[in-house]
């Protein structure tokens, strides 16, 4: 058995540096995808097949929604998903091991742009309503082939100078008149989803601006159970386009020897050469799944909505519900309170050295080994950041005293004004309550990256100083 070299609560995997690692590696298929996707996911925006995902209506009746993960306990809630009234959003991962039991997902999303139309043939989709939810990074073969709606997000990556913030967004446009330099441009494509480095998240995000009002979790496992590494999942062996309706699977063809062939893949656990964790409950994981649960309790405390979960793996903090009593009275459970949904996302991520630091405008996500110090500079930072209400330069001041309405030292006409207001106090306080007492192994110090406003010319308010 290999040596399990830390438990949950140790484990700390930097947020910086594993996305910038992902941004290393895919950033690149991403602009390529972006551009040679152009023409034909414009011409399908411009029919109306494609649409952003803000611009889709609303579920009705206060629908619930299943949010679908490739753990090993899948393999025994996925049958009953035939029976439920509510959505369903998946992975390629998923969709024909979904269509193998007859279950027609709602939604389909596509995170990595790696993702081939290959992992969805077989199936003839136009004869589903299924739909699509991609950003427009993907693979082309996907644009390509998919015959249904698609629905469309731009990925926020937490920076302004991001290549989504600026050209992917900027491609997706057009002029509203072309015979004069001074037009107005609209967007295609308006709606941000926060990446998360996988996909629950993501699903989550998406299926919250669809209108979903509760969400329960299948397959979020974040652990190996049973022996194995992630779900049995289901191919179709000879590609014929057979297509799911009413409940069945049926052929396109009518000649009787066209049967479709579903070919069986299951993934055993083999725990060697892996850098094995101990979970709270004593499940053997890996470290970069504890990283993609932090992800998800994260995307939780952002989204603040009801979630359970049917799964019985990693997470512990989730309220669970067995998946054939969720069936049964579809998903008719409590409402969960904003203050419940801190107080388990807090608790939990501070336990993996993760802090939640609420603002005026908005919620910072914080990693440190020595929050009592990190988390203090941070916000202090932040409480230093001034612009100014005439030239909106932004400016860093050299001290935590006020310098609200004082003139602009950059044009010398606008008043400056702090740019976020923060409760050092309140939010200390609220931390301090979830400390954990915990000895940190291979612990790393916080790595804070620098951001826009950081980098301005800081001397430009030096002559504050020289003014007080």
């Amino acid at each position: 058995m290999p040596e399990v070299k830390n438990i949950e609560g140790q484990v700390r995997v930097e947020s910086n540096m594993y996305n910038q690692g992902t941004a290393n590696a895919q950033l690149i298929h991403e602009i390529l995808n972006s551009a040679t996707n152009w023409a034909p996911l414009v011409n399908k925006l411009k029919s109306g097949i494609a649409k952003d995902i803000s611009d889709e209506p609303k579920v009705k009746n206060n629908k619930n929604c299943f949010i679908l993960g490739s753990g090993p306990s899948l393999d025994k809630s996925i049958q009953y998903l035939k029976d439920w009234e509510g959505g369903i959003i998946c992975t390629p991962s998923h969709a024909l091991t979904l269509m193998y039991y007859n279950i027609e997902p709602t939604y389909i999303l596509i995170l990595d742009p790696f993702s081939r139309y290959m992992e969805l043939e077989g199936i003839d989709w136009s004869k589903t309503k299924t739909k699509l939810i991609i950003h427009p990074g993907v693979n082309p073969d996907i644009i390509s082939n998919w015959p249904n709606e698609i629905l469309l997000y731009l990925q926020n990556a937490g920076r302004a100078d991001s290549f989504y913030a600026n050209e992917q967004r900027k491609m997706y446009s057009w002029r509203e008149t072309e015979d004069t330099r001074a037009t107005t441009f609209h967007f295609y494509i308006k709606t941000e989803l926060t990446i998360f480095a996988c996909s629950p998240p993501m699903q989550l995000f998406a299926g919250q601006l669809l209108g979903y009002e509760k969400f329960y979790l299948a397959g979020c496992d974040f652990a190996y159970l049973d022996n194995k590494e992630r779900f049995t999942s289901y191919t179709i062996k000879n590609k014929t386009g057979g297509y799911y309706s009413n409940t069945q699977l049926i052929k396109t063809e009518k000649n009787d020897t066209d049967i479709i062939e579903w070919e069986k893949h299951e993934f055993p656990l083999n725990l060697e050469n892996k850098y094995l964790v101990k979970t709270n409950n004593n499940l053997y994981s890996e470290a970069i799944h504890i990283y993609y649960l932090k992800n998800l309790i994260s995307a939780w405390r952002l989204c603040e909505k009801t979630i359970y979960t049917t799964d019985k793996g990693a997470i512990q903090d989730i309220p669970f519900h067995d998946i054939k009593a969720v069936i049964k009275n579809n998903g008719n459970y409590p409402l969960q309170s904003k203050g419940f949904i801190h107080n388990i996302c807090d608790k939990y991520l501070a336990s993996v050295g993760a802090f939640v630091i609420e603002t005026e405008k908005g919620n910072s996500f914080i990693e440190s080994n020595n929050p009592e110090k990190d988390l203090l500079e941070f916000m202090n930072k932040v409480k230093m950041r001034y612009v100014c209400d005439e030239c909106l330069v932004e400016l860093n001041a050299p001290d935590l005293k006020s310098y609200n309405g004082d003139i602009c030292p950059a044009c010398n006409k606008g008043h400056i004004y702090q740019k976020i207001n923060i409760d050092i106090e309140g939010n200390m306080n609220r931390i301090r309550k979830y400390l954990p007492k915990i000895e940190i192994i291979d612990s790393k110090p916080i790595s804070l990256i620098p951001t826009p406003e950081d980098k301005m010319a800081d001397a430009l308010i030096n002559n504050l100083m020289a003014k007080k």
